[in-house]
């Protein structure tokens, strides 16, 4: 389904706001560095470090930083579904 963003939206700008809001909810940055999909480094410090509580970091970030952008997507959805937009059938 179409949001309706304007074109200068893209994928990279998306990838580019998740990275800024992991670091704004104070994730670390190894937790980020696997989030993006990067390599962890050579460091041994990242080496003999274990990503035990990502979860906990990654469920801080989404209520800190990404509820209003959530909430605006869902309230577009709504939007565009009350226009009579077709609707996504799961």
């Amino acid at each position: 389904m179409e949001l309706g963003w304007p074109p200068s939206a893209t994928l990279k700008d998306l990838r580019h706001l998740f990275a800024t809001t992991l670091n704004n909810a104070g994730v670390p940055d190894g937790y980020r560095r696997y989030l993006m999909g990067h390599s962890p480094g050579k460091a041994a410090i990242l080496a003999y470090t274990h990503l035990d509580q990502l979860r906990r970091h990654y469920s801080t970030a989404i209520r800190q930083e990404w509820m209003p952008l959530l909430n605006a997507i869902n309230a577009r959805v709504a939007a565009l579904q009350d226009r009579g937009a077709p609707r996504r059938s799961d």
